[in-house]
Formats: structure tokens, C-alpha cells, sequence
């Protein structure tokens, strides 16, 4: 954030306008009166995030929480629809696209998918006895597999020890999957709140971030804007790209990239 400028009206023009030339920024001084926020806002001004690899996407969906198994399955077939459109080798779906992950769904989906194509769908995992976990579920011809459980959910809503039914317990550790020969970490809705979940995937060193949220959860506060700032500093520290998919329930579905 750049400092803000001395009522000294001697003081040289430290910052350049987004318009103009960059000449006036001192992009090298190591001093204490502004001039390093300076150097700082020349350096996010220059930085470019890397480029996502070649045959990953994400797809951007608005479904509705239902708890009706008919509704969910529409729904389903809507955003598959969709996917099937995009020409991507691996497809990330936001959080809990697709609901809990009964057979069901497991079979719709398999069937949906292209031949050649994996599409990594958010769902609620069966743990049994009631519990679930957060997950990203890998899904393509040959069948699906649990790929990424997020280590941490919402508390109270979620994540309720005290009241075994319904219960996301703590899983602790998302560890690093190799996929395709890259190493793939995936930070899930809530958990790209928390930094120490975020440390987690620093540890790793991966070579791609997945981002699946659904914002519906917090609609009408900026927790969507924090989880999208989270997830861009971070993936900027580990020097990666980043993959998000997100579902927003008030438009129209869409491809992001």
C-alpha cells in the first residue's frame, strides 16, 4: 500500500500514475520516509501471475443448496452440460458442486464425463457414521476417486465434534498429489482462510493450486473478496498458478480460466 504523501511540497513525485511514466518511482530506495512503499507498488505494478498450465480450467457454476435428491441431480445435469462444452483436459468444479456423493451422483457423473477427459468435482465425502469430508473427487470414464479432503470446514455449521450427526471432523493435513507430473495441492472454500492450512501447502512446494469455493455460504459479506486475496497472495508467495472454480447462485453458468 503506498504511503501516503507529505503535505512538503518540496518533496519530489514518488509515485507513478497508471497512465504515465514510470520514470518518477524509485523502485531501489531503502529509506524510511516513503520511498520503500514506493519500491513496493513498483514491484505489484510489474508483477505478472504465472501462466495456468496448458489443459486445466475451471468452471464457474450457480447452483442453489437443495435438499432434494431430484433437484440436486437437474442441477447436475445443468453444470455437466456445461462442462462437456469446455475442450479441457482436467475441469475443476467449485465446492460441493455436486452435493453429498451418494452412488447416485457417483453414476451420473461417470457417465457425463467426455472419454479422455477428468473432470475434479467438489462433493461431500461419505466417512461414515454420519460424517463427511469436504472433498475434490477425480471423475472420468474408468470410475472416481477421492483426490483432496479439505483439512479444515466451517466451524459450528460444519465442523460440530459436539454433535456427531452431520459432522465434518478435522483432517489436518492436505497433502501434495501428482497428477499428470505435476505436483497438485488443493486449498478448499473455508480453508483458504486459514493460514496455517496455507503453510501446509508452502511445505510442499506444489506446482499448481486448486480453489474450489462455493460463496453462496457468505453471500452479502466480503469473505469472498478475502478467500480470492488469500488465495492470489499466497499462491504469489509459493510462486505458482493458481486453478479456481467458484459457484455463484444468482447468474447464468460460465467458463472461467
Amino acid at each position: 500500500t503506498p504511503a501516503t504523501p507529505s503535505n512538503n511540497t518540496q518533496n519530489p513525485r514518488r509515485y507513478a500514475p497508471m497512465g504515465g511514466s514510470f520514470a518518477p518511482v524509485p523502485v531501489a530506495a531503502f529509506t524510511w520516509n516513503g520511498w520503500q512503499d514506493s519500491a513496493e507498488y513498483a514491484a505489484n505494478l510489474f508483477y505478472l501471475p504465472p501462466r495456468q498450465p496448458k489443459g486445466w480450467q475451471g468452471l464457474a457454476t450457480h447452483v442453489q443448496p437443495t435438499s432434494s435428491f431430484l433437484n440436486e441431480a437437474s442441477q447436475i445435469a445443468g453444470w455437466a452440460a456445461d462442462a462437456r462444452s469446455t475442450k479441457t483436459g482436467y475441469l475443476l468444479l467449485p465446492e460441493d458442486a455436486a452435493g453429498e456423493w451418494l452412488a447416485g451422483t457417483r453414476a451420473q457423473l461417470e457417465a457425463a464425463v467426455p472419454s479422455g477427459r477428468t473432470w475434479l468435482v467438489g462433493a461431500s465425502y461419505p466417512l461414515g457414521h454420519d460424517h463427511w469430508s469436504d472433498a475434490v473427487i477425480a471423475v472420468d470414464r474408468s470410475g472416481s476417486r477421492v483426490l483432496f479432503q479439505a483439512p479444515f470446514t466451517v466451524p459450528v455449521s460444519m465442523w460440530h465434534p459436539w454433535n456427531p450427526a452431520g459432522h465434518y471432523p478435522a483432517l489436518w493435513w492436505e497433502p501434495v498429489k501428482v497428477i499428470d507430473g505435476k505436483r497438485v495441492w488443493a486449498s478448499i472454500c473455508y480453508s483458504q482462510l486459514l493460514p496455517w492450512v496455507w503453510l501446509e501447502g508452502l511445505l510442499q512446494h506444489p506446482d499448481l493450486v486448486l480453489a474450489p469455493r462455493n460463496d453462496w455460504w457468505a453471500k452479502g459479506t466480503g469473505t469472498a473478496h478475502i478467500q480470492r486475496s488469500n488465495t492470489q497472495s499466497w499462491a504469489r508467495l509459493m510462486g505458482v498458478p493458481v486453478v479456481d472454480a467458484v459457484n455463484r447462485w444468482q447468474q447464468n453458468t460460465e467458463a472461467t480460466h
